[in-house]
Formats: C-alpha cells, sequence, structure tokens
C-alpha cells in the first residue's frame, strides 16, 4: 500500500535537509594543480573554521591533507584571492591566510617562513608559479604602503627564500605570470584603470635571459575591446591564450604572424578573472588540447578536433573548474545536478573517469532533490533573459489542491558571474519546504557572449532588476509561482540587485541583502582598488556621474522601500563594508520597516564558517515565514530571535 501523504502550506513542509547539513556539506574544493600524475587540490572546510587546506592525491593511493594544523592556505591578492600555492617535485609553496607570507613546505617537514615579515608596509602574493630552469617563485605582488597607493607587480623569490625582486611593473593590475616550458620567455596579463580584466585584459611576451630578467616586453595580444585571459605556453612552447575578438571568449595559437582561432564557436572558454590562477585547457602527452567551455550557465569538456570544431565528453558534469592535463589524463573540479563538488579524473581515450576526491555524501535521501529547468523569458528590452527554475519538491508532501508556492528569486554576484544548475544545498533547502526558485542569469552574466554582459554596461541597477523582475512575473503568468509571496535575495552585486529591486519596484513582498551594496558613491570612493573603478563601466564615471550613482542606490531611496529586509554582513568585509549595511538597516528602523541584521565578527566578503552559513539560511527562511504567514518550525536561539525582531 502506497505510503499516505503529508499535507501542509507550500512553504511549511518539514524538509530533512536543516541548515546545519547545508552548511557542514558545504566545503569549497579549489585551486586543483598537477605535480607529474600527482594531483593536488584545495579544501575550504566550514566545520574547521574555513580553514583551507592543500590535499595530495598519489596514483594508487588515498587523498591525504599536506596542509598542517595551525595554517591555512588562502592569499588575499585583490581581495578575492585565488591560486595561493604552487607545488614542484613533491614541495609546496603557499600563502599562509593569516600572515599573508609565503611558506615551504617539504616532505615530512614543518612549513618554513621564505618571505619576511609585515611591518608598516603590507605584502600580499598570489597567482604563485614554479620557474624550475631559474630555480624561482614567480608571483603577483601587491604592496600596501602606510601612505601611497596599492601597487601590484610580478615579483620573484628564491625557492629557498629572500627578498622579493621586481620583474615586470607599471601596469594597475597583473595576474597569470607564465614562463616558457625552456625557461626563455614570459607571459602574462596586464591591464590598467579604469578597466576590468574581461573588458581590457592584454598578454604581454618578453624574453628572459639567462639571470631570468625579463627584455623586450610587447603587448602580442587582447587589450581594450579584446580582453584577453589564460595565458598558457603549450609543453611544445607555444603560446596559447583566451580571446574574446569575436565576442566570444574563445581559444587561440599565438605566433607572431598573430593569433590564430583554434575552435571558433559562442562559447565561452574563460570565466571572468575574479581569482587568480585560473585553467581551463592544457594538452595530452599526443599534442591533443583538451578544454573546458560554458554556454548559458553549463560547462562542458572535449577536446579540440583538427577541423576546428571542438568535441566534448560524455559525462553528467555540469561545473568544471580548474582543468589540468597530464599523459592521457585530464583532471578537474566537478559537479552534477545531483551531486556535489568532487575532483575528477577523465581518461581521454575511452572518456570513462573515476572521482580522486568523491563528492561529499548526501545528508539525505537523493529523492529530494529538485533539478533545475532552464527557462528564458523576454526582458524588457526585447532580448531573452535566462535563468534556472527549481520547483518545490519533497517525496512524501504535497500542498493543498489550487494553492501555488512562494518564489524566491536568487541573484548571483559579479555582477559578471553566473548562476549554473548543479546541485546547490542552499537551494535545496528552500525547494524541500515548498519553495519555487528562480536562479536569474541577468544581463550581465557570463558564458551569454560579450553582448549580453555588455547589456548592463551603464545600467546596473536597470537592467539587471528588469530582468530579475520579468523572470518573476513570467514565473507568476505561467501560473507556477504565488503572486502574492514573492521573494528575492543575492549576496554582494547580487544583494545590490535585490535592494534595487525592493526599492525601485513593487514585484517582491520580502528582500534578502548579503553583503550588499546600498550607497554605490560611497563604493566607488572606499572599496579596494580591484573594483575601485568597476562602476565607471557599470553606472558612469564617478564623480561625473555622481547624481546617476545617488538616484540608483537603495540608501538614497529608502523611503520607498516597504517591503520587509534581512541583512547578513561579515564585519571584517573589506571589499564592501559593514557600513553600507547598517546605514540602510537604520534608514529602514527609522521609518519603522521591518528589518534583521545579523553581523558576524571575523567573517569577510563571503562566508567561510558553518555557524555562520547554518545561522543565516536559518533566519533568512524564518523571516520569510513571518512575512509569508508560514509555520517554520526551525529551531532559533535567543540570538537569532533578537535580530528577526529588530534588536542589535
Amino acid at each position: 500500500m502506497a505510503e499516505a501523504l503529508q499535507q501542509a502550506p507550500y512553504g511549511a513542509w518539514r524538509s530533512p535537509l536543516s541548515a546545519e547539513h547545508v552548511a557542514t556539506a558545504s566545503v569549497r574544493l579549489e585551486q586543483l594543480r598537477l605535480d607529474g600524475p600527482t594531483a593536488y587540490w584545495c579544501e575550504s572546510r566550514p566545520d574547521d573554521g574555513g580553514r583551507s587546506v592543500v590535499v595530495c592525491h598519489r596514483p594508487g593511493a588515498v587523498p591525504a591533507d599536506r596542509t598542517p594544523a595551525g595554517f591555512s592556505v588562502r592569499t588575499r591578492l585583490y581581495e578575492y584571492g585565488g591560486n595561493a600555492y604552487a607545488v614542484h617535485e613533491d614541495v609546496i609553496w603557499f600563502v599562509n591566510d593569516a600572515d599573508q607570507r609565503i611558506y615551504r613546505l617539504d616532505p615530512g617537514a614543518a612549513p618554513v617562513a621564505l618571505t619576511p615579515s609585515d611591518g608598516e608596509t603590507r605584502h600580499r602574493y598570489g597567482d604563485l608559479v614554479v620557474d624550475p630552469r631559474h630555480r624561482r617563485l614567480l608571483f603577483i605582488h601587491e604592496i600596501h604602503a602606510p601612505a601611497g597607493a596599492v601597487q601590484h607587480s610580478i615579483a620573484s623569490l628564491p625557492l629557498t627564500g629572500g627578498v622579493p625582486h621586481t620583474l615586470v611593473s607599471g601596469a594597475d593590475f597583473y595576474a597569470a605570470p607564465r614562463p616558457s616550458p625552456a625557461g626563455d620567455r614570459l607571459a602574462w596579463l596586464a591591464w590598467h584603470d579604469p578597466h576590468m580584466p574581461w573588458d581590457a585584459a592584454a598578454v604581454w611576451l618578453a624574453t628572459l635571459d639567462a639571470a631570468g630578467q625579463p627584455h623586450d616586453a610587447r603587448q602580442v595580444a587582447g587589450g581594450v575591446g579584446d580582453a584577453a585571459a589564460q595565458p598558457t605556453w603549450s609543453p611544445a612552447g607555444v603560446l596559447h591564450l583566451v580571446a574574446e575578438r569575436s565576442g566570444w571568449l574563445n581559444l587561440y595559437r599565438w605566433s607572431p604572424a598573430g593569433a590564430l582561432p583554434l575552435a571558433p564557436c559562442d562559447a565561452e572558454f574563460a570565466p571572468p578573472l575574479w581569482n587568480v590562477g585560473l585553467s581551463s585547457y592544457g594538452w595530452a602527452d599526443d599534442g591533443a588540447l583538451i578544454c573546458s567551455w560554458m554556454h548559458h550557465g553549463r560547462w562542458l569538456l572535449g577536446r579540440v578536433t583538427p577541423d576546428g570544431g571542438v568535441q566534448p565528453f560524455e559525462t553528467p558534469w555540469v561545473t568544471i573548474d580548474q582543468v589540468q592535463v597530464h599523459g592521457r589524463s585530464a583532471w578537474a573540479i566537478v559537479s552534477t545536478p545531483v551531486s556535489l563538488p568532487g575532483v575528477a579524473r577523465l581518461d581521454i581515450d575511452t572518456g570513462s573517469w573515476v572521482y580522486l576526491r568523491p563528492p561529499a555524501p548526501l545528508p539525505c535521501d537523493a529523492a529530494i532533490i529538485s533539478c533545475a529547468e532552464p527557462r528564458s523569458f523576454a526582458a524588457d528590452d526585447g532580448t531573452l533573459a535566462h535563468g534556472f527554475f527549481y520547483r518545490p519538491h519533497l517525496p512524501g508532501w504535497r500542498a493543498p489542491a489550487d494553492s501555488r508556492p512562494p518564489l524566491l528569486v536568487l541573484v548571483h554576484g559579479g555582477p559578471t558571474l553566473c548562476a549554473t544548475p548543479h546541485l546547490r544545498l542552499a537551494t535545496q533547502y528552500w525547494t524541500t519546504r515548498g519553495f519555487a526558485v528562480l536562479d536569474v542569469n541577468y544581463a550581465g552574466s557570463t558564458s551569454f557572449g560579450r553582448a549580453y554582459r555588455e547589456r548592463l554596461r551603464g545600467a546596473w541597477g536597470i537592467a539587471d532588476v528588469a530582468d530579475a523582475c520579468a523572470g518573476a512575473r513570467a514565473l507568476v503568468h505561467a501560473g507556477l509561482v504565488d503572486p502574492a509571496r514573492l521573494a528575492i535575495a543575492g549576496g554582494s552585486a547580487g544583494g545590490f540587485t535585490a535592494l534595487s529591486a525592493l526599492a525601485f519596484t513593487d514585484v517582491f513582498h520580502v528582500g534578502a541583502s548579503s553583503y550588499g551594496i546600498s550607497d554605490l558613491a560611497a563604493l566607488a570612493q572606499d572599496t579596494h582598488k580591484y573594483e575601485a573603478h568597476y562602476t565607471d563601466q557599470l553606472i558612469g564615471p564617478y564623480p561625473a556621474a555622481a547624481e546617476r550613482y545617488r538616484a540608483r542606490s537603495p540608501l538614497y531611496h529608502a523611503a520607498a522601500i516597504r517591503a520587509p529586509v534581512i541583512f547578513f554582513q561579515g564585519l571584517d568585509d573589506a571589499i564592501v563594508p559593514p557600513d553600507q549595511t547598517e546605514r540602510l538597516v537604520a534608514a529602514l528602523r527609522a521609518r519603522g520597516v521591518r528589518s534583521a541584521y545579523l553581523a558576524f565578527p571575523g567573517e569577510r566578503h563571503g562566508f567561510r564558517r558553518a555557524a555562520t552559513i547554518a545561522r543565516a539560511l536559518r533566519c533568512e527562511y524564518t523571516f520569510y515565514a513571518g512575512q509569508f504567514g508560514i509555520d517554520s518550525g526551525e529551531p532559533l536561539t535567543d540570538d537569532d530571535l533578537q535580530a528577526l525582531v529588530g534588536r542589535d
């Protein structure tokens, strides 16, 4: 006999997936590297305070931690970080999070600091790579002097330590210093304010003398209007890169005669450079070029064919990160719609694959998973906008007939990032409680080509908001969600879009902002160097466009926000400082608008601690439930209750 269904309103289903499950399973896998056939990667572990550990997998062995207790591998370069270690012949060089110094870790030994400790001048290092010929480490060097602007350069350090030596300087930003296999040339990325790398990064090339000093540096590809990414040398010493000259980030092979497209198509072969050390392609031992590419939010892995096409491997993966190739195998950090991220190795000849680091086991039965449905809908300017729709789903539960679920619209950050259809337990937290979710790829999102990204140029706070609203309206029109229970949430740039939607439209009834931007002028004046001029492209040059900044800032339109809002903020955030959140919270409370504010000491831009992640998710659900008349049934602490009723 079939088990009787339990009935409860949408949003009030009793899910077996708790906020603590979501938090503790949210291990980040990052920075995959190879040392011959040995694979290394970083694991950022929420249940260990967000500590990031280098893990090693040798052929035939099980993965083992290489980072000892008391150390965490993370760089603060450009605030967003990225590649924080290099490995060569079983020796690891890494940046330690606490002091931002470079350490050397030999097998069986304790880490040894190689760079001086900071005095009044602070140093950061990132994008580490070993230059074997010159027995040195190459990296991006960031210097914060007590007075003056932050400086960036490409620098080197002997493998046994010393004082960093500047090799290349003069540009505002650098990334991807890559020595050729013979050690006689050096390629890198460089760009200048007011541009971001996906708008203007150029590939530079120099010859290296016997002492490793660069000479005859020249720009060979990319630049304003034709941004380049990921300069990489083939084993034969031929320079390759990704460039956007066709309107899509495609692969090219460079020679003195110019750059030759290898697989021209409507796809992106590199993500935007928010983190240094990205890798989307490499070579098998027969010279075959193995690569990953992204189209409309989904990643594929394949090989470049002799006729200039790409042939994908058949895998279930929808995200493919940090591609590395050695011999007849390719490695990547991957995820699927029904499994969490893992590290996989694929056999290039057969297409078969295995996990070296399996995905974390699901805390609940896989039958609870609601899979993404791609959806497109008409934007206000007549073009199509896109997103992934998740239906409410929990086996054994149903809602009353003729009722419709509340909708949560998720707005990704960046704003040049992208929603993908991989399994996110945070999304399943909502769908298993009876919420529908739309993860929207608004104007400006990557994986749709330059023209789609350029829709946001000068229109941030307008086009993105319009697309989020259009997605919600499309689902209402289709009868899939309750038009009276629409929520919107986002973090960072996504938080700005969510707050703008609440300030400038009446579509949504409640919202959440995680370290979101409320004052665009303050962002332009106070944020870190990497994004100091980002709003020049998204809004207009500051201060010339000061009135436009004010007109689009939710803070200065707080009187128009009538819907309740819950805010989450890391108190150590240097990208969107707490003041951005706290001033808007004060303005809403002064008007009697229901608002909650949860501040987290020790957290920065993006939460890493399990307790933080769980508390934020639990309180966000309870906050929405209160607005929508839902009995959440969530266990709350006294601190949670104090925050939810608006008491600091």
